[in-house]
């Protein structure tokens, strides 16, 4: 194996990691989204008469956001994909596999961190009553 087939494996690795990483997270907070919006349709079916209710058109902006961030990195990963292997002849067997996945895998844990911590922000929006306002209000006073 190359140099360059190693350089070229290590850093498509690293990348295809970070947007595997990414359209995870995406549709997790896609998932949650729709929680969120069943949790309020159940209680206007019930007829509960609940006031601390998330407003379901801020969790439908957050699940669009959400969709099309999955959509747009998969699409990178795939583009990404479709790239390497035409431009550079690269297969993923081998010790150039090995590496990808080891780059990968290095880069999807390095990165996780920060997906729970964006995770823990979409369930906060699309659950916490108010909770999108304050922080919206709060990255305008910081600005």
């Amino acid at each position: 194996m190359s140099y360059s087939t190693l350089i070229l494996a290590l850093a498509w690795g690293a990348l295809a990691g970070y947007f595997a990483l990414r359209v995870v997270d995406s549709l997790v907070a896609a998932g949650f989204c729709v929680h969120g919006l069943l949790k309020v349709r159940w209680s206007r079916l019930s007829k509960k008469v609940t006031t601390g209710q998330v407003k379901p058109d801020v969790i439908l902006r957050l699940l669009v956001r959400v969709c099309l961030y999955a959509l747009f990195f998969l699409v990178l990963l795939q583009m990404g994909d479709r790239y390497v292997r035409r431009t550079f002849w690269f297969e993923y067997v081998g010790n150039a596999g090995l590496s990808f996945a080891l780059a990968a895998t290095v880069m999807f844990v390095f990165h996780l961190r920060w997906s729970w911590y964006r995770l823990r922000i979409y369930w906060k929006i699309s659950h916490e009553y108010d909770y999108a306002e304050k922080r919206r209000r709060t990255l305008l006073l910081r600005n």
